[in-house]
C-alpha cells in the first residue's frame, strides 16, 4: 500500500456504496503514501474500485461514524492521517498548502483544520459559514482521534490546528432524495444519542427552533444570496433539530407504562 515518493501520510475513508463518486475522491490522494478504505458492506463495487485504485480495503460493521472513523484511523500504518469522506476531493492547492506543511510544522503541532466548498444541488454555496468554517482533518493519531459520537463525530486533538490553504470540494448529497435518506438516518441516530445521555426534549426544541434556526441561516448567515438552493438547505437544515427532537420526544413516550 506504501507507495513510494509520497508524503509520509495515511489517507482514511469509510465507505458504502460510493462507487459513483469514489474514483474522484481517490484520485485527489495522488500524493499520499497510502489509502485505508473500510467498508461497511457495499453491494455496487466499492470495494473492488478501491482495491483496484492501490487502497488497503477493509471490512467493519457500522456502528456509528465516529466510532467507525476512529477505527479506521487506527488501522493506518502512518503517524499522520488525512480523513476525508468519498464525496470529497483534494483540490491542487489544498495538496501544495499539505505537502509544504509536511516539510515545515509537523514536529510543531498536533493537526491542521482544513476549509471545504460546499455544493448542494449541483450548485456552490457560498454563504452560510460552511466555506469559511475549518475542520481538523490531517493530523497526528498518537496525538488525538475522533470521539465516539454516532452523528456529527469530530476530531478530538491535545491542541488546536491552524488553518490551510486550499479547499476541499464537498459534494455531499447527489440529490434531494439521497438527502432525504440520510437525513432519516441522521436524525435517528442523533435521537438514539441523546435518548442513551438522558437528555431532555423539551416542547420549544420542537415548536421555536424551526423559525429561528430559518431565519438565521436564510438572512443572518446570507444563504438567501445563494437564491434555490440557499432557500432549500437553510430549510432542510433548520427542520433536521426539530425532527431529530421529535423522535427524541417519541423515545421517551415509548418507555411509558401503558394504562
Amino acid at each position: 500500500m506504501q507507495m513510494p515518493g509520497k508524503l509520509p501520510l495515511t489517507a482514511v475513508l469509510i465507505t458504502y456504496n460510493e462507487a459513483d463518486r469514489l474514483e474522484a475522491c481517490l484520485q485527489s490522494l495522488w500524493f499520499c503514501q497510502a489509502i485505508v478504505v473500510v467498508d461497511s458492506g457495499s453491494t455496487d463495487g466499492t470495494q473492488a474500485l478501491a482495491a483496484q485504485a492501490g487502497a488497503k480495503v477493509l471490512q467493519r460493521p457500522f456502528d456509528g461514524f465516529g466510532p467507525q472513523k476512529a477505527w479506521a484511523v487506527a488501522q493506518a500504518q502512518t503517524d499522520w492521517v488525512l480523513c476525508l469522506d468519498a464525496d470529497e476531493r483534494v483540490t491542487p492547492a489544498l495538496a501544495s498548502a499539505i505537502g509544504k506543511a509536511f516539510e515545515a510544522s509537523l514536529p510543531k503541532v498536533a493537526g491542521f483544520r482544513l476549509r471545504r466548498r460546499f455544493f448542494f444541488l449541483g450548485q456552490e454555496l457560498k454563504h452560510g459559514g460552511e466555506t469559511r468554517q475549518g475542520y481538523i482533518r490531517l493530523f497526528d493519531k498518537r496525538r488525538g482521534n475522533y470521539n465516539q459520537a454516532r452523528v456529527h463525530e469530530q476530531v478530538e486533538l491535545d491542541e488546536a490546528g491552524p488553518l490551510l490553504e486550499g479547499y476541499l470540494l464537498h459534494e455531499s448529497y447527489r440529490n434531494l432524495q439521497d438527502y432525504l435518506e440520510r437525513f432519516n438516518r441522521y436524525t435517528t441516530a442523533g435521537a438514539q444519542a441523546l435518548y442513551e445521555k438522558g437528555k431532555p426534549a423539551p416542547w420549544y426544541q420542537i415548536y421555536l427552533r424551526f423559525p429561528f434556526n430559518f431565519l438565521r441561516l436564510l438572512l443572518g448567515k446570507g444563504l438567501l444570496l445563494d437564491g434555490y438552493a440557499g432557500w432549500v438547505w437553510a430549510f432542510l437544515s433548520s427542520v433536521y433539530p426539530v425532527v431529530k427532537y421529535a423522535k427524541l420526544r417519541e423515545l421517551y413516550r415509548g418507555t411509558e407504562p401503558k394504562t
